[in-house]
């Protein structure tokens, strides 16, 4: 026994009638009253689940009314059936149960077959709404919890089910918001504001015990779903669904709902949708879907598809993967060439920076020993060869090596620099091809660039630091060894 029957017996009614929906159930109750308990009432009414609101109204009168929730004080509740009691004995009252429901991943049923009722009293339109204000309070999959249901009702994001039963099957594989966000790429469905739902949702993958009826029309709406979520334009109107498909040629239907009849070869339809929404690119998928769809529809309905048509669409996009993939390659290849020059500029600005220390090295050690060799000739003292004209002509040089090492750093700099952003320009050049993240993929793939890259960093530090301290012992050398001579006509570091 469910916990509404059990709060229903309670009362022992005479006539009793039930509502429920997925937001309200409501109970009436006509009563030969002999008496209410309180106590045995208000612990039914502690059975239900917190989620849901309850008041159990017991109407003597149009003012003398009592009402019964968890937050009931029993005390006073006592009292005043007690003051009621002896004027309405054997009397016909009414009672009222209010059940409401908020929308969340766990909703009640407590009456699943008059849910059914209700549900199959609504056109196709107002159960997607229905189901849409659950689904747009942003939850991925959800339960109803049904007290008096003792099978299993599920599709890929809704299950019916008893509370008894545990959790048996819960679908979290579909990314519902990622499906919807692929369709307004591809798809003008012109009513999508109203609808927040997509054919998975109404795809039945265990049935057991449910009402055909009520699976048969989830079948339907998972149809109309594949149909719009396929279409490039569609639009509900009424009791229609126009549908518009530009492939080799542009194709309109017009569906009428309330003459639809569901058969099992327009599962091919919700097939088509689930492949082309499972992965891969949805353009390029969703284009070479409608290409062969509307030549398959050349004398034929959209319905009337069939598993011949589906084949035909996996093997041609398994044909056009084979040519992408050899684009792939020949792509990937281009990029590696580019890298792998990339790395050889480098490679070069390095040595050639490398080159440019050791010929600045040989012209100081070069000078430097032409005057000494001429000194030896001439039987002169060293300090006597740096006479204000040669070291002013000395100072000159080490000037003009720290020049030359502002251009060789500024020249290997613009070099690196370049690199980069050839390799960004490379990005940008195929972000048409390939993802701007994959083209990153093969490049950080050459195991070389990143190594490279660091060691020109280095050396370039290096260097420099190594150059510059040579030029500056030179200088202190220089301005020792030349006395009261100033080094650029003015400089003297070390008075003597």
């Amino acid at each position: 026994m469910s916990i509404l029957d059990d709060l229903i017996d309670t009362f022992a009614p005479n006539y009793c009638n039930i509502f429920d929906s997925v937001t309200v159930t409501r109970v009436s109750l006509k009563v030969n009253y002999v008496g209410i308990n309180i106590n045995t009432v208000f612990e039914s009414v502690k059975k239900f689940p917190e989620r849901d609101k309850v008041e159990v109204k017991i109407k003597f009168t149009v003012d003398e009314v009592i009402v019964i929730s968890k937050e009931s004080n029993i005390q006073e509740l006592l009292e005043k059936i007690n003051d009621l009691h002896e004027a309405f004995l054997y009397e016909e009252i009414d009672i009222t149960v209010d059940i409401q429901k908020p929308y969340s991943d766990q909703i009640s049923i407590y009456n699943i077959k008059k849910f059914n009722e209700w549900i199959l009293t609504k056109n196709y339109q107002e159960i997607m709404q229905i189901f849409s204000k659950i689904f747009i309070t942003g939850v991925n999959s959800f339960v109803f919890i049904c007290y008096d249901f003792d099978g299993v009702f599920a599709t890929n994001t809704i299950l019916f089910q008893n509370p008894s039963s545990g959790n048996l099957y819960h679908n979290n594989e579909i990314n519902r918001q990622e499906i919807i966000e692929n369709s307004r790429k591809i798809c003008n469905f012109y009513n999508h504001s109203q609808y927040d739902v997509i054919p998975d949702d109404f795809n039945v993958i265990l049935s057991n015990n449910a009402d055909d009826k009520i699976v048969k029309l989830f079948n339907e709406i998972k149809i109309f779903l594949s149909l719009i979520y396929i279409s490039d334009i569609s639009d509900l109107y009424e009791d229609n669904i126009n549908i518009t498909l530009k492939g080799y040629k542009t194709v309109d239907y017009k569906i009428n709902l309330s003459t639809f009849n569901y058969t099992d070869n327009q599962k091919v339809l919700y097939g088509i949708y689930r492949w082309l929404y499972n992965g891969g690119n949805v353009y390029d998928k969703s284009q070479l879907a409608r290409n062969i769809m509307t030549l398959h529809c050349k004398y034929s309905s959209i319905l009337e598809l069939d598993e011949k048509t589906f084949s035909s669409i996996t093997a041609n996009y398994g044909l056009y993967l084979k040519e992408n993939v050899n684009n792939y390659l020949t792509v990937k290849k281009d990029i590696t060439t580019f890298v792998q020059s990339s790395i050889q500029e480098v490679t070069k600005a390095i040595n050639s920076f490398t080159s440019d220390l050791k010929k600045n090295f040989f012209a100081f050690f070069s000078y430097f020993a032409t005057l000494i060799v001429s000194s030896s000739f001439a039987k002169l003292k060293v300090e006597d060869i740096f006479t204000s004209e040669v070291t002013t002509i000395t100072s000159c040089i080490l000037v003009g090596s720290i020049a030359f090492l502002a251009i060789s750093l500024f020249e290997a700099l613009s070099k690196y620099f370049m690199m980069d952003n050839n390799i960004d320009s490379l990005k940008d050049s195929y972000s048409d091809i390939l993802d701007p993240v994959e083209v990153q993929v093969i490049i950080e793939k050459d195991k070389s660039l990143t190594p490279n890259k660091k060691r020109f960093k280095t050396n370039l530090w290096v260097i420099s630091i190594i150059w510059i301290c040579m030029v500056i012992s030179v200088f202190f050398a220089l301005d020792y060894i030349s006395g009261n001579q100033k080094l650029l006509f003015t400089i003297n570091f070390i008075q003597q």
